[in-house]
């Protein structure tokens, strides 16, 4: 069964602090296995964070069809 990818915008914070600044940023929801995973890297659209990105995106789908 292929995994689907959908670019969302998370509005809300996924974790449970208080007391921290939350500002709206986009993420990608990878439909295989529906893991919680933040990364944070140093620029989106650097070589770095995009191969880092798709090994991560990989990995998760492989695991959940593994």
């Amino acid at each position: 069964m292929p995994s689907r990818e959908f670019e969302i915008q998370l509005n809300e914070s996924p974790y449970e602090r208080t007391g921290l600044g939350f500002e709206p940023y986009p993420a990608t929801l990878v439909t295989a296995g529906l893991s919680l995973v933040t990364i944070v890297t140093p620029g989106a659209d650097s070589p770095f964070s995009r191969g880092l990105l798709d090994a991560l995106r990989k990995a998760l789908i492989s695991q959940a069809h593994g």
